[in-house]
């Protein structure tokens, strides 16, 4: 009997034929790539040994922020986010850890060439599970916020902190600057890391977005066969032995496999 629940997989699988992002939001994505184009797609990845960080960064979005920072005695307003808030973090690559017999589900979005790979493979090479949240969520409000003020250190450090008379030289007042804005840099990068791994979603994506468990990397993937747990393409067509025929390299021990027979049967 399997361990598992049936939610977790060890194979992280990365589709090759999802749309084109609609606008600035990689939520919003055109129908999938026709095969060909995802097979040619799996092809480029097969030679070059790598999952390349997607061009497209990735949007965190967050809703209904209402935070507000006075001065001690509650008289001046110091810095104050109000409504909705899209902030572009990293360009991430993206696998999902989606159980074998749930990968039909996908193929609307995601379309049906995928390779797999081995869940201990890629855990020690940047890649974490993604952390979902709500637009609303507190945490994600919290997160965008500290990004905010990181964000105002760097742009207006003096601002920012009430600073603008603190009594100093021009000299100490240039380091001071200076210092202020390098801790805002430094907080604004983590910030950038932390959003990077979450994935903020609306409620009507609860079909769709949340169910990809899905895993980030902020950085190129470059892997070896011994990390590939399975290849997926449609037979119909002849692309299945077509690519076989193309690929005479992989060991025998990397399943490629029909997604009819795999899915469809």
């Amino acid at each position: 009997m399997s361990k598992s629940p049936g939610t977790v997989s060890k194979i992280l699988w990365h589709f090759t034929g999802g749309g084109k992002q609609i606008g600035d939001d990689p939520n919003e994505r055109s129908e999938p790539k026709p095969v060909n184009e995802a097979v040619n797609t799996l092809y480029k990845i097969m030679q070059g040994s790598y999952l390349k960080a997607s061009n497209d960064r990735e949007i965190f979005k967050v809703n209904r922020i209402k935070y507000r920072i006075d001065d001690d005695n509650g008289r001046k307003e110091l810095l104050s986010f109000y409504d909705s808030c899209q902030t572009k973090t990293s360009q991430v690559v993206c696998l999902a850890e989606i159980p074998i017999q749930h990968l039909h589900f996908h193929a609307h979005r995601y379309g049906k060439v995928a390779i797999g790979f081995h869940r201990r493979s890629v855990f020690f090479e940047g890649f974490n599970p993604v952390a979902y949240l709500s637009d609303y969520s507190k945490v994600a409000r919290a997160v965008s916020f500290i990004h905010a003020i990181a964000s105002a250190l760097v742009e207006n450090p003096l601002q920012a902190l009430n600073l603008t008379d603190f009594p100093c030289s021009l000299e100490d007042r240039e380091n001071l600057k200076y210092e202020i804005s390098n801790c805002g840099e430094f907080l604004s990068n983590e910030t950038e890391t932390i959003m990077s791994n979450i994935k903020s979603f609306t409620e009507n994506e609860f079909d769709s977005i949340y169910c990809e468990r899905e895993w980030r990397a902020t950085h190129d993937f470059h892997f070896g066969f011994d990390a590939v747990a399975m290849i997926v393409l449609p037979s119909a067509g002849g692309y299945l032995d077509k690519f076989i025929e193309d690929h005479p390299l992989i060991p025998r021990y990397v399943p490629i496999v029909s997604w009819e027979d795999l899915i469809e049967h």
